[in-house]
């Protein structure tokens, strides 16, 4: 299973770690676009030790997740509206089970906390 890998802190110093289903994390983009967030694209993960030298050629700021030597960076910025539109969407979607509605709401907590990097993950 592939699963999208966050994480917040300095490299090989991580402070938080968070992982998702790649399904959940598509999912979960684009609830959040429904419900109002206006992406304003990845940057680049300068600070990791692992970076090929020819990131800069495949870069694109979309949030579509590669291996971690390609990892792409969510800003604070953009991680709070990503969380307030999910929290939107979880105040207008009732029929979310409680399992489904804890997911979220975690995801939520976690990008409440600001900028982080993500990568894919091969489990």
């Amino acid at each position: 299973m592939i699963a999208v890998e966050m994480a917040r802190g300095e490299w090989g110093d991580c402070k938080e770690v968070y992982g998702v289903g790649i399904h959940a994390w598509r999912f979960w983009l684009a609830k959040a676009r429904d419900h109002g967030w206006k992406p304003e694209g990845t940057k680049p993960d300068t600070l990791n030790p692992q970076t090929p030298a020819d990131y800069s050629k495949f870069f694109t700021p979309d949030y579509e997740p590669r291996e971690w030597g390609y990892s792409k960076k969510v800003t604070a910025l953009d991680a709070l509206n990503l969380a307030h539109a999910l929290d939107r969407y979880l105040k207008s979607d009732m029929s979310l089970t409680s399992i489904n509605r804890s997911l979220v709401t975690h995801f939520i907590e976690f990008l409440n906390g600001g900028e982080f990097i993500f990568a894919s993950w091969d489990e």
